[in-house]
């Protein structure tokens, strides 16, 4: 078996490679991980939340919180508590313990979110926080890219359809259930999803809709061993942790046996 965590076009291409032997593969790829907060959710929650889900390891974990949708009810009030919370995040070396956010980890990931950010500022979207690499004598050495947040998105943008990687997040208002549904599927990607709601019905239904292979509820990202880490669309195939991903290396055999004493 081959079992790879890494870029969707990497695991296509392994996918490809095993094919000749029909070697199995467990691939666990690439997400752009939506972020739901709906007007009944606890705003302080979802503020932590979406705020540690989308800046851990600088932005550069495949879970990350990759595009926040806010009900327009609460839209002012969250941004207000949310923004304030990204302009306090401490920019610096990662060796120190009052350091929030290091570098990224290359150059080419750094250009990546220039030009989104770019294309994104000249389709008429609105830099709420952040929008670039920082100055200083600090950032000389290293890729630096400021926690970002994005405004005035429109689900059409590339910095919505595209992995970012990277400490920016584009936020999109929204008014009704069935039309962030079909925004947080309208993806490629199908890894994680984070919802915050104290709906217990509405969360049934985000567990049937949402298209994403683990679904985080009123809580930030990060999975626990005894869970299944799984992917759908381009996000993976196989899944990793628990019952079901140990059972993912193994071998099954059945024997039909008629004995007669």
């Amino acid at each position: 078996m081959i079992t790879m965590t890494g870029g969707t076009p990497t695991g296509q291409a392994i996918a490809r490679s095993a094919a000749r032997n029909l070697t199995h593969v467990q691939l666990e790829l690439g997400g752009k991980a939506p972020c739901i907060v709906f007007e009944d959710a606890d705003i302080e929650q979802a503020v932590a939340g979406a705020l540690h889900s989308r800046f851990d390891n600088s932005g550069q974990v495949c879970t990350c919180n990759e595009r926040m949708y806010v009900h327009e009810d609460i839209y002012e009030v969250f941004m207000e508590r949310f923004l304030a919370k990204v302009q306090s995040l401490k920019l610096g070396d990662p060796m120190l313990e009052e350091t929030d956010i290091g570098p990224k980890m290359n150059l080419a990931g750094v250009e990546h979110l220039e030009r989104l950010v770019a294309q994104s500022v000249a389709a008429g979207a609105k830099v709420l926080s952040g929008g670039g690499r920082p100055s200083g004598a600090a950032f000389e050495k290293g890729y630096w890219f400021e926690p970002t947040v994005l405004g005035n998105v429109v689900q059409e943008m590339a910095i919505v359809q595209e992995e970012l990687f990277g400490p920016v997040l584009p936020v999109i208002k929204f008014r009704e259930f069935d039309e962030v549904i079909a925004y947080a599927n309208d993806s490629d990607f199908g890894l994680a999803a984070m919802v915050f709601t104290n709906d217990m019905n509405r969360i049934m239904r985000l567990h049937d809709e949402l298209e994403f292979g683990e679904i985080y509820i009123n809580r930030g990202h990060g999975e626990q061993h005894q869970g299944f880490h799984n992917g759908l669309k381009l996000s993976g195939t196989g899944g990793e942790d628990g019952r079901y991903g140990l059972e993912q290396y193994l071998e099954k055999k059945t024997s039909y046996i008629r004995y007669k004493a």
